[in-house]
C-alpha cells in the first residue's frame, strides 16, 4: 500500500503544471471588466493571446486596482517570492 501511496504521489508532482498568476485592473481599454464589451479590451485580448500560447502552465487572473498593480510591479522582492517559475 505505501509502495502505490508514494507512486500516486510522486505521478501526480511529476505531470502538475506550474502556475502563472496574472494581475488585471478595471481600467478600460485595457481591460474590460464587465458590461456588453466584456474582455474585449486589448490586454484583454493580447492576455488570452499569450495564454493559449503557454499551454504548459495553468492560468489564474488576480484582479486588483491600479494602484496596487503598480505597487507589485515596484516590489522586486515580492516578485522573486512569488514567483514559481524558475
Amino acid at each position: 500500500m505505501l509502495k502505490v501511496l508514494i507512486l500516486f504521489l510522486f505521478i501526480t508532482t511529476a505531470f502538475t503544471k506550474d502556475t502563472i498568476s496574472w494581475m488585471i485592473w478595471d481600467l478600460p481599454p485595457n481591460y474590460i471588466l464587465e458590461g456588453k464589451q466584456k474582455s474585449l479590451g486589448y490586454q484583454d485580448i493580447r492576455l488570452k493571446m499569450i495564454q493559449d500560447r503557454l499551454p504548459q502552465y495553468n492560468h489564474e487572473s488576480q484582479i486588483m486596482n491600479v494602484n496596487r498593480a503598480i505597487s507589485i510591479y515596484k516590489d522586486k522582492d515580492y516578485i522573486k517570492t512569488q514567483s514559481k517559475i524558475t
